[in-house]
């Protein structure tokens, strides 16, 4: 999720439904948008996907059992049928929701400087302004602290070890545990999918 749409969630993370994942995926798959998945892009999609979650699958017989008609791709409706066998993906546990929702609230609130319910582009581009700075400046203290320590540098650090106390509440470190968050969730309806019967595996690597 990109920090654009953080707007539209300012009461809460909203999970995507089943219908929704599907067409994502047949979107980011389909990459010349033409409205079918070729070999070749699912070839691409695959290897991406091995890749990530380095489990590597049988991309000829999973390409040809969802080619139902044997026309050498695959449409709309092949995808669906084939997201059918598909495992809808569990919500988040009690305390991972928790999480969630908390950290988008604290980035929404610190992004909406005026507290009007809405980040506008003003505020938004004040927000990424912000975390370029903050980028930059946890540079420039990586590399001070490479140098030869003197009475200068050992007051700087000291600056920088009471800065460290409100270092977990900047925009850039809220995005930081958000993301790293949303890799848990990741990883834990991976391991969800793996869980199921060897068709449900088949289609939940090849989603």
């Amino acid at each position: 999720m990109s920090i654009g749409g953080i707007g539209s969630c300012g009461g809460g993370y909203n999970f995507p439904s089943l219908s929704e994942m599907r067409q994502n995926m047949f979107d980011r798959m389909d990459q010349d948008g033409n409205g079918l998945i070729s070999k070749t892009e699912f070839q691409t999609a695959a290897a991406e996907r091995a890749k990530k979650t380095g489990q590597a699958m049988d991309v000829d017989k999973l390409f040809a059992a969802i080619d139902t008609n044997q026309d050498g791709s695959i449409d709309k409706s092949e995808n669906d049928a084939a997201m059918e066998n598909m495992k809808p993906p569990p919500p988040p546990p009690p305390d991972m929701m928790s999480d969630l929702s908390g950290l988008l609230e604290k980035i929404f609130a610190a992004m909406d400087t005026n507290q009007d319910g809405v980040v506008d582009k003003t505020e938004y581009e004040a927000a990424m302004n912000q975390i370029e700075g903050q980028l930059e400046g946890s540079t420039a203290s990586a590399a001070s602290s490479s140098g030869t320590t003197d009475s200068s540098t050992t007051a700087a650090s000291s600056t920088d070890a009471a800065a460290d106390t409100n270092k977990e509440s900047t925009l850039l470190a809220l995005i930081q545990q958000f993301l790293e968050s949303m890799l848990s969730y990741e990883k834990y309806q991976h391991d969800y999918a793996s869980s199921g019967s060897q068709d449900s595996k088949s289609v939940n690597s090849y989603a």
